[in-house]
């Protein structure tokens, strides 16, 4: 079961730094939370992701820990 979704309407993978960039906004999706913002670049290699310039973050129920449930 997917923890978190990555919406990205265009994405470039450099194979030589295995460094994704998307230049368009993109949007991540979990359950308590929401983020977007321009540009975004995601290192598959060591699993850290940056976004910069106008970020947007919209928290959910965020007196709850995540993946608690009611």
């Amino acid at each position: 079961k997917p923890d978190l979704y990555v919406d990205m309407s265009a994405a470039v993978l450099n194979l030589e730094t295995r460094v994704i960039v998307s230049n368009a906004r993109p949007k991540i999706k979990r359950a308590d939370f929401e983020i977007a913002g321009d540009p975004m670049q995601f290192s598959t290699v060591t699993h850290q992701g940056t976004l910069h310039g106008n970020v947007h973050m919209t928290l959910f129920n965020p007196t709850e820990p995540a993946g608690k449930k009611k």
